[in-house]
């Protein structure tokens, strides 16, 4: 369509995701577990990302200290100090 798509709540879904990765990434630490290895598969050259050939198994450990994400909903509460 020349205006777009008519889902009303796609970018808020989008929104969501980028703070659930955000929010996993600034409070855990990740690491592949001891004797693997992530071997990319070629088949896919040219893509923006190349996956692993096969799934790979990762060690999770919370930061003993993250930064405390808040979400601002106005450009008012962004530039207080």
């Amino acid at each position: 369509m020349g205006f777009g798509t008519l889902c009303p709540g796609k970018r808020y879904a989008l929104l969501q995701l980028k703070w659930y990765l955000l929010t996993i990434v600034t409070r855990f630490e990740m690491r592949l577990q001891d004797g693997e290895h992530a071997e990319m598969d070629s088949n896919y050259h040219g893509h923006e990302i190349l996956p692993p050939v096969r799934d790979v198994n990762i060690d999770f450990r919370q930061k003993s200290s993250f930064p405390i994400l808040k979400f601002v909903t106005s450009r008012s509460q962004f530039y207080e100090t």
